[in-house]
């Protein structure tokens, strides 16, 4: 986990008493390192989502999504029907819509903040919050789970359950400094930190870093852009298998 996590305006009063009262709830259980924390969250949150078909949306169907909201009540609008079945099954509890690490970075390409926030909006509702893990820590849950379960099949957890965490945590997991304090106390707030960061809606993230993301070099994403479909095209007969 590294240290550098998405920035959040000043706690309010009621933020504040509630992460004090999480630090005191963890120091009485120091023996849960933060580790082992995030992976019991991790697994709540799996079996949560028992029942759900994960439906997979790229950045054009979010956008085609916010923009039938738009117009909803008004001129209708192609994915207007897709929506609404996408709403209902969210709403009865018979699917969700997560994303991922790649279309997390999408989202805050979009140079327009207000259809940028809507978008946000829209993956908090139908996503429940929730994302695919990143793709390095798929790779390494993956290879990690092969090895133990050949030798202790029955002290590892399901891999569907180790798959899923939350918008905050999209592109990886994170903890702040916490080196000046006891063991004990630096745990508690390592571990209340992360419950807090579990909470935030993407739209919150889109609040405070949403503008400085959209404006990283344009230019190199359209070139790097360019570059791949040029070599997708040099080596399309080559491709066996997607």
């Amino acid at each position: 986990m590294n240290d550098n996590p998405v920035r959040r305006a000043a706690p309010t009063p009621a933020d504040s008493i509630a992460v004090a009262a999480s630090i005191d709830a963890h120091r009485a259980h120091p023996e849960v390192d933060l580790r082992r924390h995030a992976r019991n969250r991790q697994i709540e949150l799996a079996k949560s989502l028992q029942g759900r078909r994960a439906i997979y949306l790229d950045l054009k169907f979010w956008i085609g999504l916010r923009d039938a909201e738009a117009t909803s009540g008004h001129t209708p609008h192609p994915y207007s029907d897709l929506l609404a079945a996408l709403r209902r099954t969210v709403t009865e509890h018979r699917a969700f819509c997560p994303i991922s690490d790649s279309c997390f970075l999408e989202v805050f390409k979009q140079s327009d903040s207000a259809t940028r926030r809507k978008t946000a909006a829209l993956i908090d509702e139908l996503s429940l919050g929730v994302t695919i893990i990143p793709f390095e820590l798929r790779v390494g849950n993956e290879i990690a789970h092969l090895l133990h379960a050949a030798r202790t099949p029955e002290q590892v957890f399901p891999l569907d359950q180790l798959v899923w965490t939350k918008l905050s945590y999209a592109l990886d997991y994170f903890s702040p400094p916490v080196g000046m304090f006891d063991k004990h106390t630096a745990r508690a707030i390592e571990k209340a930190f992360f419950d807090h960061m579990w909470t935030i809606p993407l739209v919150e993230i889109e609040q405070h870093i949403g503008d400085a993301m959209s404006t990283k070099d344009p230019v190199h994403h359209e070139r790097l852009a360019h570059t791949l479909n040029q070599d997708v095209a040099q080596h399309a007969p080559e491709i066996k298998s997607f």
